[in-house]
């Protein structure tokens, strides 16, 4: 809990990855699952942001052959 009484949400699960296709662009997105939410309000991220935030969530699923 920070000093204003919010509260960071953390991520407990990627669920989903996907390519995302742009004009000239594709990006790689993560359905994130996150603590004291339902599956139905899990979120997209953009997958390079969130590896650099929450590469420990990466660990198990890079070892997956």
């Amino acid at each position: 809990m920070q000093e204003d009484l919010s509260c960071e949400e953390q991520p407990v699960q990627i669920l989903v990855r996907k390519e995302k296709v742009l004009r000239k662009k594709t990006i790689m997105l993560v359905k994130v699952l996150w603590r004291g939410k339902k599956y139905e309000e899990a979120t997209w991220e953009p997958e390079a942001e969130f590896r650099t935030r929450y590469p420990h969530l990466f660990d198990l699923e890079d070892r997956i052959p």
